[in-house]
């Protein structure tokens, strides 16, 4: 049996929901010394540009990316950009 990865599209205001729900939630403490860069893409169904602005504004010292034509999985795309994004957040922080 195969399991899809992508779940169909009627799916998307439950898990809309289930995200909304997650992100109103306290966020645990972490090492505010770690780097972190928050990732989206541009036409994310699932995870809006929205919600990750939401996730960066909630994590202090953040850096947001949203990644310009890209939907859900824009690290599946070779011409997505995001390993040219990742590679410049590591310089900076490295």
């Amino acid at each position: 049996m195969t399991r899809a990865l992508v779940r169909p599209l009627s799916d998307y205001p439950e898990l809309l929901d289930e995200l909304t729900e997650e992100l109103e939630k306290p966020m645990r403490p972490f090492d505010p010394r770690c780097p972190v860069l928050v990732l989206g893409g541009e036409l994310d169904r699932t995870t809006t540009p929205d919600a990750v602005e939401r996730v960066a504004r909630a994590i202090a010292g953040s850096e947001i990316a949203i990644l310009d034509g890209m939907g859900h999985y824009p690290f599946v795309e070779s011409e997505s950009g995001v390993a040219d994004v990742i590679r410049a957040f590591l310089d900076r922080v490295a």
